[in-house]
Order: structure tokens, then sequence, then C-alpha cells
């Protein structure tokens, strides 16, 4: 299996900023170190075999899609990457802390009923 590179979005590195931010606000430097310890560790998963993860359904930019999602913990808290695989590259979309809705203006998470 070929092992392809990782293109990250602005939206991805964003929310890991994000994050990293609010955790050493909340929790101390040491806390957010860690965290992205963590998504350093998941995207190298990520890179050494693209093919783990579920499918899930999403509307991008108002299109149905399927993308693929792969959780990873750090300290206690789940986080979701959510990401996609071309024959080139392997685009990570965004990032979600816990589970359960996911939704911003161009991506929207479909749950079956």
């Amino acid at each position: 299996m070929k092992k392809l590179p990782l293109k990250t979005s602005e939206e991805y590195e964003s929310r890991v900023r994000y994050y990293a931010l609010e955790l050493k606000r909340k929790y101390g430097k040491e806390v957010a170190g860690v965290f992205l310890k963590d998504v350093k560790k998941a995207e190298a998963r990520l890179k050494g075999n693209c093919h783990i993860g579920t499918s899930a359904p999403y509307v991008l930019d108002g299109k149905p899609v399927i993308l693929q999602e792969s959780y990873f913990e750090s300290g206690p808290a789940p986080y979701c990457t959510i990401f996609e695989i071309t024959a080139h590259y392997v685009g990570l979309i965004t990032l979600w802390h816990g589970i359960g809705s996911r939704q911003t203006k161009q991506l929207q998470r479909l749950w079956r009923k």
C-alpha cells in the first residue's frame, strides 16, 4: 500500500490552534503540549495507513460526499479527524472535539434517522 502525503486545510489548522489555545488557557501549557503531541501521533497514524477510520456521509459545499473519520484521545477527551483520501494525498479537512453534531457553513455531517 502506497503511503500518501498529508495536506491540511486552513480549517483543520485553525481548529488545532483553537483547541490548543483553549487547553492552554484552561489547564496550562503542559496540557496543550500533550494535545499537540497527540495530534501529531494521529497524523502520523493516518500517513502510515490512510485506510483507518470509517466512512461517513457529509454535505460539503452543498454536495453530498463520503469522508473518513478517525478518532483519537488526548487526555480524557475524544477528538475526530475528518479527512478525504485522493489518489495523490490524504486531505485533513477538520478536527472536532467530542462526539456528536458536526456542522459548519461548508460542512455538515449527516446522521441516520
